[in-house]
């Protein structure tokens, strides 16, 4: 249920969703266009010398890992930023991102720029500027220092390889001597070479760590900016993107605006609403003027909104099982939402198809049925309810119908109208006097069918309701609404009303669904047909009268009212 009407607000929505989508996919185009292009360059950094040992350690991993992580917060750090924007003659620095590599010992700098030699000059000044924040960085004052240093280590390496083929010298020289003497003082000579290889190969690590060659907590540059790349992501992308979420947006949008609407606009908003049967509505048609009777089905009945009346009908008459006789009440749930207009152009479609129908107006506040059939209003339903009421001696229930029903336009379709009101009638309409007068009429009646009070603004509907066979809900599309529905279904209910459902009454054309729209596609293609005929005879034909003596005069006003004897 809850898929169907998503697909019911995409359809109602359909524009609203793709102006809005349109609107963010044009936006976001203009904004990504004039955005000027960006580029990135990298460099890294390596912490430690795990590289280049060939011997390297468990510790020579781990704490150079450790030592990254620490380092590059501090690329990031006002001190260092400065002194590049100084060093650079800069007054502001680009983005950039310093990040130790996962499970490594290399930090790498990443500077997002939009010129991208600017970019690379950033990023290696970055580099430079953490490189002496280690402690094994050069300094000024050490310079000479430094060069001593670099000298004494190249002398050391020199002696170490001298005392090394000295010592391979000796070993061969032993080899051919046969003299214990001999060996013994060559034996001696070796180890004097050995403990010499050995200090030497000390001296020059203590030299070696001084200048900082081999150090853990070292920082030297792996790689440097040398490139900057143009990145970001496609522009055609980001405009798709972009109009998705404005599409998504505008569809919840529409989804809110259908969940605050509580508003019946249409027959299927009504298995939303409740648990009554959705009844054929009828389509919304404008009178052309005061005068133009609003009984369709006698003025108009090759219109759409007759075969609608027609159609429920049908409708009714299948929910009752096809018997040939019953009491149907008609009722809604606030005034003026077409009920009493439904009930007269629905008892002449039953008369209309041979049914003995009698349209009883039970509406005696606000009584309209003789307004629209142009009868009298009395004497009629609350004269009778009044004389049975205050004379019990009364028995020719029948005697007294006669007097107070009045036959119509339509052959077979009769009239009990409101009458003079008293106040009693009100309490009298659901009492067993009214239960009398139903059963005496149905047995003349195929059909009887009532025009009652609606259910939220006077208790008279509910207690007819108990009175009838039967109850059919007439709501204004667009007007009548979802808590409005319900709490009429639920007093009828409780009064143990057989309701067949809910007829929506004035329905856009658009909401009456294809039963209305093909059927006036159907007709007006077979009228005009018709009208193509009758203007090719009348062409033929020049007398003022038909061949077949039919007159041409257009259907008489109703007759004067005709009491039944």
């Amino acid at each position: 249920m809850e898929l169907e009407r998503l697909f019911v607000v995409l359809r109602k929505w359909w524009w609203f969703m793709l102006l809005a989508m349109l609107v963010a996919g044009i936006s976001s185009f203009l904004a990504v266009r004039e955005q000027p292009v960006n580029y990135q360059a990298r460099t890294v950094l390596m912490v430690g010398n795990a590289l280049n040992n060939p011997t390297p350690t468990g510790n020579d991993f781990s704490l150079p890992q450790q030592l990254a992580a620490l380092y590059a917060p501090i690329a990031e750090s006002s001190a260092v930023r400065e002194r590049t924007k100084e060093v650079l003659g800069l007054n502001f620095l680009p983005g950039y991102v310093a990040r130790a590599m996962t499970n490594s010992p290399f930090i790498e700098i990443v500077v997002t720029d939009t010129n991208p030699d600017r970019a690379m000059a950033v990023a290696n000044e970055l580099a430079n500027q953490l490189i002496l924040q280690s402690p094994t960085a050069p300094n000024a004052d050490d310079v000479k220092q430094a060069e001593f240093v670099t000298s004494q280590l190249a002398d050391l390496q020199a002696s170490i390889e001298e005392t090394q083929d000295e010592i391979l010298a000796k070993q061969n020289e032993l080899q051919n001597v046969t003299s214990a003497r001999d060996i013994a003082t060559l034996e001696g000579e070796i180890e004097a070479l050995r403990s010499k290889l050995r200090s030497t190969r000390a001296i020059y690590a203590d030299y070696l760590v001084g200048a900082g060659s081999g150090a853990v907590n070292s920082i030297t540059r792996f790689s440097s900016a040398d490139t900057a790349v143009r990145v970001g992501s496609s522009n055609m992308m980001t405009v798709l993107v972009v109009a998705s979420i404005g599409f998504a947006l505008a569809f919840g949008a529409a989804y809110l605006l259908e969940y605050l609407d509580d508003t019946i606009k249409k027959p299927d908003d009504i298995k939303w609403s409740s648990n009554l049967q959705s009844l054929p509505g009828i389509g919304r048609y404008e009178m052309g003027n005061a005068e133009q009777s609003k009984l369709i089905t006698l003025t108009d009945p090759r219109s759409p909104n007759a075969e609608s009346y027609r159609a429920l009908r049908t409708n009714i008459k299948a929910a009752v099982e096809d018997h040939l006789s019953g009491t149907l009440l008609i009722t809604s749930a606030r005034p003026g939402e077409g009920k009493s207009v439904t009930s007269a152009n629905l008892a002449i479609a039953m008369a209309q198809q041979g049914h003995n129908v009698l349209l009883i107006d039970a509406d005696l506040r606000r009584p309209m049925q003789h307004h629209l059939f142009d009868l009298h209003r009395e004497p009629g339903l609350a004269d009778l309810l009044h004389e049975l009421n205050t004379n019990d001696q009364i028995k020719d229930i029948e005697g007294l119908l006669k007097g107070v029903l009045q036959r119509t336009t339509e052959r077979r379709l009769v009239l009990l109208s409101c009458g003079t009101v008293k106040q009693v009638a009100f309490e009298l309409l659901s009492s067993e006097i009214m239960h009398k007068i139903l059963e005496a009429l149905t047995h003349r009646f195929d059909f009887v069918i009532l025009d009652s009070p609606p259910v939220l603004a006077v208790s008279d509907a509910a207690g007819l309701s108990t009175q009838v066979d039967y109850v059919i809900i007439v709501g204004e599309a667009g007007r009548l609404r979802r808590k409005e529905l319900r709490e009429v279904e639920s007093r009828l209910r409780k009064a143990n009303a057989n309701i067949i459902g809910v007829t929506l009454n004035r329905l856009k054309p658009q909401n009456t669904g294809f039963y209305y729209t093909y059927y006036r596609e159907y007709v007006e293609k077979d009228e005009e047909k018709l009208k193509d005929g009758r203007h090719k005879k009348s062409k033929a034909v020049s007398t003022d009268k038909p061949k077949d003596g039919r007159q041409t005069e257009p259907i008489p006003p109703h007759p004067q009212p005709e009491k039944l004897n």
